[in-house]
């Protein structure tokens, strides 16, 4: 089994332990939300489990974006933009997934149950960096650890902030100005 790094060790986190108990099934109906609006290119080989150097860079671009941002969020205490944080990076996460004819892959790991915001932050940041070798197996692990850390940590409805995320991505599609203007209020999806 992998750890994920010395500072890691000592609290006992490796790989196994840290994902959520989310099913297959959970990402396979988000993954085929994001396959609607992807656009594949034809000349991406969509049989492999690793993507090119150029779209692993980009989806390394935006994860780090969106990872700041929630990593900010959790220092600030701002729960409902730390949530919008997590979607987004789930989201991303699915979109760089998509670019390959994979299943979805089945998380087998023990929910991460260490919520402490220093503990947090290092987990995410070892997680989009592992994002940067372009390997599915990657973003399908940092999909499960955002979404537990949703559900686990902020008690948050992760089902409904992705479909609110999802239906606003639709919207960005077609205007930009809509975009601004119509960014989902998350905090509804947050328990009390």
């Amino acid at each position: 089994m992998r750890v994920l790094n010395k500072k890691l060790i000592g609290i006992g986190i490796t790989d196994q332990n840290l994902a959520t108990k989310l099913s297959g099934d959970v990402m396979k109906t988000h993954l085929a939300l994001v396959q609607q609006t992807q656009n594949v290119s034809s000349a991406a080989d969509t049989n492999t489990d690793q993507l090119t150097d150029k779209e692993a860079m980009f989806y390394q671009e935006v994860l780090m974006e969106a990872g700041s941002a929630t990593i900010k969020a959790l220092r600030l205490g701002d729960t409902t933009k730390m949530l919008a944080g997590l979607v987004s990076l789930t989201y991303t996460a699915l979109q760089a997934f998509a670019t390959r004819n994979h299943a979805p892959i089945e998380n087998v790991g023990e929910g991460y149950q260490i919520y402490q915001k220093l503990i947090i932050m290092q987990l995410l940041s070892a997680k989009l960096h592992n994002c940067s070798s372009g390997q599915l197996t990657s973003y399908a692990e940092l999909y499960y650890v955002c979404a537990n850390l949703a559900s686990g940590y902020l008690n948050a409805n992760f089902d409904k902030a992705f479909i609110a995320y999802h239906e606003w991505q639709q919207v960005c599609q077609v205007s930009k100005e809509d975009c601004i203007s119509k960014r989902p209020d998350l905090a509804e999806c947050l328990f009390e």
